[in-house]
């Protein structure tokens, strides 16, 4: 049986500190990612081990994170 990871965090604006509501965030390599919720929440689980996470939202810069 497969072991699943957790991601979770929060998104914020550097400009602002504010939650991003509404940002893709995606696993790269993968096809598995997930939206913000309005606090700005994700909610990832996946079935291999952690690696780069994209995120990105319409008129601010992608952001790819360990």
């Amino acid at each position: 049986m497969a072991q699943v990871s957790k991601v979770t965090g929060v998104v914020i604006s550097e400009e602002d500190n504010l939650p991003i509501v509404g940002a893709s965030v995606l696993i790269k390599g993968t096809n598995t990612g997930t939206v913000t919720d309005i606090d700005g929440n994700l909610h990832l689980a996946t079935f291999r081990q952690m690696q780069e996470v994209i995120i990105s939202f319409i008129g601010m810069q992608s952001r790819e994170l360990d």
